[in-house]
């Protein structure tokens, strides 16, 4: 997220390599997972959506996989919090493609190294 920002930052600041809407469309989608992030950890931390009465400890959630079905108590907690970390994934992907609009105005050259001959320490060979 601290690159997301400080990337979406840059692109009002350096506005040749990225076009306004596509800076925009960056500090949404930071803001979209900052508040998709922060929600996931309270489910998680706080233990939202557990069902009221629920022994903690019979969920191991947190120490190993667990296939949950449907009738499960814990099913609800498992499948937002899951569903929290994909969501999160895939708009870090979008953001990603963002950055795609940029790759196509800039190229990359190979730096050319050059080497001095009168500054080549000479080795004798024995």
């Amino acid at each position: 997220l601290v690159y997301m920002y400080v990337s979406s930052g840059l692109s009002f600041i350096h506005p040749p390599l990225c076009s306004q809407p596509v800076a925009i469309v960056r500090v949404v989608l930071a803001c979209v997972c900052t508040v998709v992030l922060v929600f996931q950890t309270l489910t998680l931390k706080l233990h939202l959506f557990f069902p009221k009465g629920a022994n903690l400890t019979s969920y191991r959630g947190d120490t190993e996989p667990v296939f949950l079905d449907a009738n499960s108590p814990f099913y609800l907690h498992h499948t937002i919090s899951t569903s929290c970390e994909w969501i999160l994934a895939l708009l870090i992907f979008a953001y990603y493609l963002t950055i795609v609009e940029e790759f196509r105005k800039s190229s990359l050259t190979l730096p050319v190294i050059t080497i001095n001959p009168e500054y080549v320490l000479h080795i004798e060979k024995r």
